[in-house]
């Protein structure tokens, strides 16, 4: 839910910026990245079990990261 609510404040926002193709690329972008970095950290239970990676956090951060971008940049 909080992925949804950070999406929905922060994408119109990021859409009005950098159009809705090139948001399309830095989400997809954001997200692989996020992605591979969790799994080159290979998170860990208690019990030494590999979990199991799921969400859109990266692709949100990432989207963050851009609007910041933006504004220290103009």
């Amino acid at each position: 839910v909080g992925n949804l609510i950070a999406l929905g404040m922060i994408g119109p926002l990021a859409e009005v910026l950098w159009g809705r193709w090139r948001l399309l690329a830095l989400a997809l972008l954001a997200g692989l990245g996020g992605s591979c970095l969790a799994v080159a950290a290979r998170p860990v239970d208690a019990n030494g079990a590999a979990l199991t990676l799921a969400g859109a956090s990266g692709a949100i951060w990432g989207l963050m990261a851009s609007l910041l971008a933006w504004l220290l940049l103009y």
